[in-house]
């Protein structure tokens, strides 16, 4: 079960993409103005859509929704581009200019368009609380993960922040692991979760994927652990690319509800209030991916065919 780029296409709504259409001018506007990236602001307003009922959603006026979401966001974001461009000064990522790639193998090599070599990463693991504020203040979900056991990051060679981030957890809910249960008897002692990820705009092609590779080296090498596993979301318009040249497999749906306050604002699972809102819409599972960190893992996570699909039930427990 290798197929990621048709399974995301299954869940990918018309409406919600004629919406992100219609919203393209406003969400560069706003992200102007905030100095943010527009991907990033793209991503939110995807994110708080599910607040809305299907009749708004399906209306002939689609720019309505957008511009409902957006002054909410330029409130909860007031703080975001002062702690987004604090670590864009301290990571270096602007000195890479126009279209480059990474290549190679660590110490990774930034190779501009004319095939210079304009920089050098190192795979290091990232401050606490460096990695914290990353999860708290710049990761599209807005939320600390405290369980964090591996803060890991790719550093432009004489910098202190990292150009892209990963946090992974050893904190695993019984239905990360219900479909890897009849692959290899895979179970939570041996399985660990990459909770968040995240990478500067604009990062060189390849990194993330190279950067992914290296986290898999690193905890097979370290630890006990004999399968990482992650979580696509197709509502956000994540396609799953990056993960795809690490090695992920897709093996699992979940579901997935969304929490809003009485204002609109997205709330996770973590962070519920007693007043809140439920989504208004049917929404995609998450995809739930997969790497295996032995060999007789991976192969069998390449020749697992079923991909299983998680109850409401399943999900609602620890």
């Amino acid at each position: 079960m290798n197929n990621l780029s048709a399974e995301i296409k299954k869940f990918k709504s018309s409406a919600i993409e004629e919406i992100m259409l219609r919203g393209v001018s406003d969400i560069d506007t706003l992200s102007h103005y905030l100095k943010i990236d527009p991907n990033y602001l793209s991503i939110q307003v995807r994110l708080h859509l599910p607040f809305f009922s299907q009749t708004l959603l399906n209306g002939d006026d689609k720019i309505l929704v957008v511009r409902k979401i957006l002054p909410q966001l330029e409130k909860s974001l007031k703080n975001f581009s002062e702690c987004y461009q604090r670590h864009r000064k301290q990571n270096g990522i602007d000195l890479l200019q126009g279209e480059t790639k990474l290549i190679g193998n660590e110490p990774f090599k930034i190779f501009d368009k004319n095939n210079n070599c304009v920089a050098k990463l190192n795979f290091k693991e990232v401050s606490k609380e460096i990695g914290l504020e990353i999860q708290d203040k710049l990761h599209y979900i807005h939320s600390a993960r405290q369980d964090t056991k591996h803060h890991f990051g790719l550093f432009i060679e004489g910098k202190d922040y990292p150009i892209c981030y990963a946090a992974l957890s050893e904190d695993i809910r019984e239905y990360q692991i219900y479909g890897l249960e009849s692959i290899n008897k895979i179970n939570t002692t041996n399985t660990i979760v990459m909770t968040r990820a995240f990478g500067f705009s604009k990062l060189p092609k390849n990194t993330m994927s190279k950067f992914f590779q290296r986290i898999k080296k690193e905890i097979s090498s370290n630890t006990n652990n004999l399968v990482i596993v992650t979580a696509l979301n197709p509502l956000l318009g994540f396609k799953g690319s990056i993960f795809l040249g690490a090695s992920y497999i897709p093996y699992m749906l979940s579901p997935l509800k969304y929490h809003y306050d009485q204002n609109g604002c997205y709330l996770t699972r973590r962070a519920l209030k007693d007043r809140v809102v439920e989504q208004q819409i049917k929404t995609p599972p998450i995809v739930w991916l997969a790497r295996g960190l032995k060999t007789f893992v991976q192969k069998g996570l390449e020749s697992n065919n079923n991909m299983k699909l998680i109850s409401k039930n399943d999900y609602d427990k620890k």
